[in-house]
């Protein structure tokens, strides 16, 4: 597992901003929120930090693929197309799962049924009837 080291350094500043401090040596993968800070030590704090997310992260994020990593990103750019977000489509897919699982037991539950009535002997009139009436 690589561990990033999150580098502080100094910046010059630019014709359209103020010289201060910057992070160096982040993924380009997951760039932090903020990387330009006025002083040495909020910068300082801001790569402690981050450094600590990113050991956390690192455990989960580091063992995608990179094929995982770039169908995650595909599927993150078309549920923001559509305005929602990876936590619902996820909440969703699950609870749809949930769902379906319930009805696959459902249909254990009718074959137990029929084999049930079966046993009882009933004319086959009978068991037709209910399997007809079960299938609906």
């Amino acid at each position: 597992m690589r561990t990033f080291k999150i580098s502080v350094r100094p910046w010059k500043g630019s014709k359209t901003s103020k010289p201060g401090w910057v992070l160096r040596g982040y993924p380009k993968s997951y760039p932090p929120e903020k990387k330009n800070f006025r002083t040495e030590a909020e910068a300082k704090a801001a790569a402690r930090a981050y450094e600590a997310e990113l050991s956390c992260l690192g455990v989960e994020y580091g063992n995608l693929t990179t094929g995982e990593k770039l169908i995650a990103a595909q599927s993150f750019q078309r549920l923001k197309a559509k305005g929602k977000s990876l936590k619902e489509a996820v909440d969703h897919y699950l609870s749809y799962i949930d769902q379906h699982e319930k009805s696959s037991e459902m249909g254990l539950i009718i074959d137990e049924y029929l084999l049930s009535k079966n046993n009882q002997r009933l004319k086959k009139r009978s068991i037709s009837d209910i399997t007809f009436r079960l299938e609906k």
